[in-house]
């Protein structure tokens, strides 16, 4: 108020950054996994999401799990919260100051954490440039670095999933204008891994395959041929030209193709 009494065309500013809260905030999303990622995302994105509350926290136990991120952002007014029965809450961004420092800290700090955590990978540009070989190397070498055999001794149907989990986050926050959705609906299934580049009318849907044999070609070419069947493209709206990648994965290999 005292800024636009001396300046009657001022445009109003921002002036909810840098507190304390941010601060827990960031120590919160140390915990922060592929999942808490994506949610993030979506808020950005002008969608909600459903995440149970915990109404008695203590400072002592606050940093004990990631669920209570979303307690703490709905308590200092990063979030608004509308019921969904006991204890769970569909959430959402409030305003677009709130946006703002969401899109220009949060996800900025995430990104440049899941950039350092991955060894700057340029996976996202790698498929967008066609540049599979290089991009099948990338992951190969980050599965080497980072899983252990035991993490595979699970059944065939959740490996899949552990793959999508491990793959979604070196896709997502590396580049501005590109859009990573996980498991959106479409045609008559749901995309694994859907990316979208605004600034050059291009998509890329990933479908992940685990291939119990280690035939990777055969994993992606099936991969491929699920995309196609189950119209999968229809995720995007008309104009944009698509690609559709296979992601095949055995033990510590990973191979793309398109």
């Amino acid at each position: 108020v005292s800024e636009h009494l001396h300046d009657r065309n001022g445009e109003p500013g921002y002036y909810w950054m840098n507190t304390s809260e941010n601060e827990i905030i960031l120590r919160l999303l140390e915990k922060a996994d592929a999942s808490t990622k994506s949610d993030i995302q979506r808020l950005i994105e002008g969608e909600s999401v459903v995440k149970p509350i915990e109404r008695k926290l203590t400072y002592r136990n606050l940093f004990d799990d990631i669920v209570h991120l979303y307690g703490i952002l709905v308590y200092s007014g990063y979030l608004v919260a509308k019921p969904m029965g006991e204890e769970m809450a569909e959430l959402r961004i409030p305003n677009r100051e709130i946006g703002y420092i969401f899109e220009k800290q949060i996800l900025e700090w995430l990104r440049d954490r899941s950039k350092n955590a991955s060894g700057g990978m340029r996976l996202t540009s790698l498929l967008f440039e066609g540049r599979l070989e290089e991009a099948s190397k990338e992951v190969s070498n980050y599965l080497f670095d980072t899983i252990h055999l035991h993490d595979l001794a699970r059944r065939s149907s959740s490996l899949e999933s552990f793959y999508h989990g491990i793959l979604l986050p070196l896709l997502s926050f590396t580049g501005t204008g590109v859009r990573v959705s996980s498991n959106p609906e479409s045609g008559e299934g749901y995309v694994d891994i859907a990316l979208t580049d605004e600034n050059s009318n291009k998509g890329i849907l990933i479908e992940c395959k685990h291939q119990k044999d280690g035939d990777l070609e055969t994993g992606v070419k099936n991969a491929i041929k699920q995309a196609k069947g189950k119209s999968y493209g229809d995720y995007f709206k008309k104009g944009v030209e698509v690609t559709i990648i296979g992601a095949a994965f055995f033990k510590k290999e990973c191979l793309f193709g398109k």
